[in-house]
């Protein structure tokens, strides 16, 4: 019943954005941009999408290597496709991907506890890169100079990059006999299940990567590089549809809009997406319009990888029901 109450929460709330949207930005124009774009650009916005999602799961198979778990790009690669199938088309967003994810990779691979910390390391080696980013382009935008709800932004950014930073000290070996004490105490903690198996994980994720510097160093440069590519799909997006956005504007845009998409407040993203890309390049001058129709764009982007797991998915289920259960002699 809980379940049910949160899902028709979220469509409420998806709807709701989306009616926002319908009435204050006019669709018509929307739909012209969109059949404005310059179909060479967004196919190369395309491949550049596809490339750092391939590029950000050789950086999962690092991870999950150090670890002492190997296994090809193929393989991993599809699991990660189905995990953004899933984030697409299950409730609760990205973190219902992940989920399904960690879910079917240990099918695949078992060692439930590395696959899981493998995943939670993948997913903050690639926010404080976000949030790097974000800084770097906010203090560089000219835009934004002026404009009354600057310093908001930056103490956003600063006391997420702090409290990352403060946690990645953590994952130095020397911490490793605290983190074992800290095992031992949360579990007598006299406290609901959920919040001791939850700091349970985390604990097991630094313990799990503590001293393994190289491999953290590793995750990082890929998450920076990830995030650069995602970046460039926003600014040949725009350049697509006519209207070139600062690439330091596109920085902390795309930086907060993908920190607000984390919360699982509405289906696929729908409306949150697009109200946060009206609101936060409003500030630096773009109209409303155009912010939609990039907004789209990216969605799109992002639904032809979950269609493409989606069908990687259904193969395999379609595979497991043909192929007979093995009959014991």
């Amino acid at each position: 019943m809980r379940k049910k109450f949160f899902i028709l929460l979220k469509i409420g709330i998806s709807f709701s954005l989306i009616y926002l949207v319908i009435t204050r930005i006019d669709g018509v124009e929307v739909l012209s941009t969109l059949r404005s774009v310059h179909p060479g650009i967004l196919l190369l916005a395309f491949l550049i999408f596809v490339v750092a999602h391939y590029l950000n799961t050789f950086k999962w198979q690092i991870l999950l290597k150090v670890l002492s778990i190997s296994e090809d790009m193929g393989k991993l690669f599809e699991l990660h496709l189905i995990g953004i199938f899933y984030t697409m088309f299950l409730p609760g967003g990205q973190l219902t991907g992940e989920a399904v994810k960690a879910y079917r990779t240990k099918n695949h691979l078992g060692q439930t506890e590395k696959i899981v910390a493998s995943i939670l390391v993948d997913r903050v080696t690639g926010l404080f890169p976000f949030l790097v980013l974000g800084v770097v382009g906010a203090s560089f935008s000219s835009a934004l100079l002026h404009t009354e709800g600057r310093g908001g932004i930056f103490v956003v950014f600063w006391i997420s990059i702090v409290v990352l930073s403060l946690a990645g000290i953590l994952f130095h070996k020397s911490f490793l006999p605290m983190v074992s004490r800290l095992q031992k105490l949360a579990a007598r903690l006299n406290t609901p299940r959920f919040i001791r198996g939850t700091i349970h994980k985390v604990l097991e994720v630094i313990s799990a990567y503590a001293g393994k510097s190289s491999a953290l160093l590793a995750g990082l440069l890929f998450g920076f590089l990830f995030q650069i590519l995602n970046i460039l799909v926003v600014y040949f997006l725009a350049y697509s549809i006519g209207t070139p956005i600062s690439i330091f504007d596109i920085m902390w845009v795309y930086s907060l809009v993908s920190v607000i998409l984390i919360l699982p407040v509405s289906i696929m993203g729908l409306g949150q997406r697009e109200v946060s890309f009206i609101f936060l390049l409003g500030l630096v001058g773009v109209s409303g319009v155009v912010a939609t129709s990039l907004s789209v764009l990216i969605f799109i982007f992002a639904l032809a990888l979950g269609v493409l797991g989606g069908i990687i998915e259904g193969y395999h289920w379609w595979i497991r029901d043909r192929v007979p259960p093995v009959k014991n002699v």
